[in-house]
């Protein structure tokens, strides 16, 4: 992030997203009292209207307005202490208007080239490439770049950029010599969006080798003709790009010992359940043939992540199709978690260090999607997410996990709904099996996924299915088995957006087990516990028959129109692996297993929701 002064002018720059923003001339006041120490919102409107005292009344609502802009466009972040503002700008104070922030965009591919590998090797920044000339291309060294393939075509993702692209045709078969090593290709809007989106970057001349004195002269191979460029998708960016702009670091030269963090969360949960005068309690859970087991503090808000699990509890009734391969329920756990809040520091000090970095500026503590940076190099994997303030950490090797939360704030929809899903990916994705962002109906032949971004219509769909008498097994996110084409139940719950989705569905009305929810005046999605409510009705895994990517349309009816390879991907990849941190590309090949061969279909919804059901019935029986 970078901002210059021009007089009376301001710019700031975001060189994460290539967007730059102006200032009016409130606002451009208003952002030179920040200073580099920051200031309370209070304060500077207290500063703001010592300069405009006649618009008083205006100012402090337009502060707190300017500031949740610059938050939302993360051009500032918060911070614990308030300190002063800085002094006023001299000079002639204009007339008060509301401080306002207008984005420009029209300069991002510039500020969006790398100055060492996207440019002219010649000519130097800001110049691409010479369209029509030869440029030499490779592979981006960079762990945020997925691919997932077939065959016939490549889907890639960048989640620095946000930006995702299917090649199919010339531009999959380019694709794959550039994968295979430096590809010398035409300049042009091709190699332009490979550079845009982060896929490629430019072999600079000096790394090219050059021909031995001794060779002997031949023609030189003609170079392939450009296909056209690749529309690169855009609607993902906020859910691919990081949470913090920054590069992973890597591991620590001597990283904590294992055995001293798993040591240190033990003693954590110990000295937590004798504050609090009980012992923990265990329930085990069998979930994608796999038994789980998760101990908790009886009374503990954190005990509202487990009614999503309950319908997978060893003694839940109502649980059948399961897979021949489930074993029997005496089994030992496979992964043993530990849940509690406590916000007291441990007596462990490297331990009481982390969580103390986390609590005073989380971003010194974490990488890009919450990696927790103390655990790099240490064999242990550790998240936090700031919004919620879990903290999980996963002992793959001993099969056990701690997850801890470290406020006594009510959980959002989202964790109650999908509670432990960044944990639980990382655990099932090295067992084989994978998470899918998508909802999963059925009957007696077998289920359907319905997949796409949020939004799409899953959700709403899949509740009326289960609402007629369809089999259900899940909402939002499942556990797929690619090898045997078969998706498993995680979580018993549903969400629905708003009112109008509960007057399709009255007999879920009222039925919210989230303190958020809509129906309680809050502002988030209703989390319903479906199998609570028709036990009979859930499933705990089904055969998976098709794709289904539904669709909103004005059709007097639902309608099934068979949809390409490439679009299928679109729907199902991009969303799955930009919602999981831990994503990387062996969740694209499961997923790419997991379609191969299966017919898939966009769902045109209709104009009557009622007909779904018996749409959907007709591909996999009641």
């Amino acid at each position: 992030m970078i901002h210059q002064a021009f007089e009376d002018e301001v710019v700031v720059v975001d060189l994460r997203s290539g967007a730059y923003f102006g200032l009016s001339d409130s606002a451009t006041r208003a952002w030179k009292m920040v200073g580099p120490e920051g200031v309370s919102t209070a304060g500077l409107a207290a500063a703001m209207r010592s300069i405009w005292p006649e618009s008083t009344a205006a100012i402090e609502a337009d502060v707190c307005q300017f500031v949740d802009q610059l938050l939302a466009h993360d051009l500032i972040v918060p911070i614990a202490a308030c300190p002063s503002p800085l002094p006023a700008p001299e000079g002639m104070v204009p007339a008060y208007g509301p401080p306002v922030l207008q984005k420009h965009s029209d300069l991002q591919e510039l500020f969006l080239l790398d100055p060492v590998h996207e440019v002219d090797p010649g000519a130097g920044w800001p110049n691409l490439p010479e369209q029509g000339g030869s440029v030499v291309l490779t592979v981006a060294p960079d762990r945020e770049r997925l691919v997932a393939r077939t065959p016939e075509l490549t889907l890639l993702i960048h989640r620095t950029t946000g930006l995702y692209a299917v090649l199919d045709g010339e531009a999959h078969l380019l694709w794959s010599r550039i994968a295979s090593g430096p590809a010398t290709l035409t300049a042009g809007p091709f190699t332009d969006a490979l550079l845009q989106a982060g896929f490629a970057v430019v072999v600079p001349l000096a790394d090219t080798p050059a021909p031995s004195s001794e060779a002997i002269a031949v023609a030189p191979e003609p170079l392939p003709t450009p296909p056209l460029a690749p529309t690169l998708h855009r609607d993902l960016e906020d859910t691919l790009r990081p949470w913090i702009s920054r590069p992973l670091p890597l591991p620590a030269a001597e990283p904590l010992p294992a055995q001293v963090i798993t040591a240190a969360f033990d003693a954590y949960a110990a000295a937590t359940a004798e504050r609090c005068g009980t012992g923990f309690a265990e329930q085990a859970f069998r979930l994608g043939g796999r038994r789980l087991a998760v101990r908790t503090l009886p009374g503990q808000d954190v005990e509202a992540l487990l009614p999503a699990l309950a319908h997978r509890a060893e003694t839940a009734p109502h649980a059948h199709d399961a897979p021949a391969h489930a074993g029997p329920a005496h089994d030992p756990p496979a992964l043993r978690i530990t849940l509690f809040t406590a916000t007291e520091l441990p007596a462990s000090a490297p331990l009481a260090q982390v969580l103390l970095t986390l609590a005073i500026n989380f971003s010194d503590a974490i990488g890009p999607r919450g990696e927790l940076l103390a655990l790099q190099g240490s064999g242990l994997s550790g998240h936090y997410d700031p919004g919620t303030q879990l903290l999980a950490v996963l002992d793959r090797a001993g099969g056990r996990a701690w997850v801890v939360k470290r406020d006594e704030a009510p959980l959002p929809f989202w964790e109650v709904g999908s509670p432990l899903r960044f944990l639980l990916h990382e655990w099932f994705a090295a067992e084989g099996l994978q998470f899918v962002h998508g909802a999963c109906v059925g009957g007696s032949r077998g289920g359907v996924l319905l997949a796409g971004p949020g939004g799409a219509g899953k959700s709403t769909t899949a509740l009326l299915c289960v609402a007629a008498g369809l089999r259900y097994v899940g909402d939002d996110y499942c556990l797929a088995d690619p090898a045997r084409g078969w998706i498993h139940s995680l979580y018993g719950t549903g969400k629905l957006k708003g009112p109008e989705d509960v007057q399709r569905l009255p007999a879920l009305q009222g039925q919210a087990i989230n303190a958020d929810a809509f129906e309680r005046g809050g502002t988030g999605k209703a989390v319903l516990p479906l199998a609570a409510l028709w036990p009979e009705r859930m499933a705990e895994g089904l055969p998976l028959r098709a794709i289904l990517l539904p669709r909103l349309s004005s059709d007097a009816a639902p309608r099934l129109e068979p949809c390409s390879a490439a679009e299928l991907l679109l729907s199902l990849v991009p969303s799955t692996v930009g919602k999981l941190p831990a994503a990387d590309d062996g969740d694209c090949r499961r997923l790419v297993q997991l379609v191969a061969g299966l017919p898939a279909y966009v769902l045109h919804l209709g104009a009557d929701p009622s007909l779904l059901p018996a749409a959907i019935e007709a591909l996999t029986g009641r």
